[in-house]
């Protein structure tokens, strides 16, 4: 009884500061805001931050942005290193180039985004928060350079697609890989596997401590995922999943660079360390 007391007053001190156009106080505060976002905000709102504006193109993929990078710290690691060198593949708005940015300020990141307007957003937002030294390339990752057919659907689902509506710079990631990349993170809407292929093939997955992907599984997929996690262990990386379905899986072997993992792995985000 007190504790729902307790969350009724909460929510009547956010409803008062939202009144009085107050900045947020913390997390809870952010998604108790994102979650009022109604569903069909239009493309182009902006939605205030305590670091400032972000635009975004639909009030779903913000506020789930919002909970899985900030709140729930999914790309979250460790490293030695004062300067960490991260590889954002798939950064659509900014949200995780803004997240590594705060929590790894000396961090050299590049990010790729295939669609032209979306990129076009990211790079504003990332001004919005007095960002300027993240390296934002137009362009798809994919396992060759040249140019692919991208569907381009707004939001955080566009990807290569045989059937995709315009035509964008593809960039063989495998081969403009850094000499050392602490962390990779695909986001790639099934690009993925290709993509995962090429590193294995080529040698360069050697140069990744640390790797982080969104895999997109269809009934059609499981070969390709099953590959893709025989790849990733063939390349040498401890290998996880992490995701809302399925239970604790046991302790790895040898505990995980991600905070959000440590020893425990859980069925498909995967996630890969050395």
């Amino acid at each position: 009884m007190l504790k729902n007391f307790g969350y009724f007053l909460r929510k009547v001190n956010w409803r008062l500061r939202l009144l009085f156009g107050l900045p947020c106080a913390d997390n809870i505060e952010i998604l108790y805001r994102l979650n009022r976002l109604p569903l069909d905000t239009p493309s182009g709102s902006t939605f205030t931050f305590p670091w400032g504006p972000v635009t975004f193109v639909s009030a779903s993929d913000i506020r789930g942005q919002f909970t899985e990078i900030f709140y729930q710290r999914h790309y979250a690691f460790q490293t030695s290193n004062p300067a960490p060198v991260i590889v954002d593949a798939g950064g659509n708005v900014g949200m995780s180039a803004i997240w590594f940015r705060q929590n790894y300020p000396k961090a050299k990141i590049t990010v790729y985004e295939a669609d032209a307007t979306i990129a076009g957003i990211l790079n504003k937002n990332l001004a919005a928060a007095g960002i300027a030294d993240v390296d934002v390339q137009n362009a798809a990752v994919w396992d060759k350079d040249g140019t692919v057919t991208f569907d381009n659907r707004g939001q955080d689902k566009g990807m290569v697609s045989d059937s995709g509506g315009v035509t964008v710079r593809a960039v063989d990631l495998a081969a403009h890989l850094p000499p050392r990349v602490d962390l990779l993170k695909l986001d790639v809407e099934g690009a993925e596997y290709a993509i995962i292929r090429r590193l294995v093939e080529t040698g360069n997955f050697a140069r990744v401590q640390n790797f982080v992907a969104e895999f997109h599984i269809k009934h059609s997929d499981m070969d390709d995922v099953a590959a893709s996690l025989h790849l990733l262990r063939k390349a040498g990386f401890q290998v996880t999943f992490k995701a809302e379905i399925g239970p604790w899986m046991g302790e790895a072997d040898r505990p995980s660079t991600f905070d959000i993992i440590g020893k425990k792995q859980v069925l498909a985000e995967v996630y890969a360390w050395r």
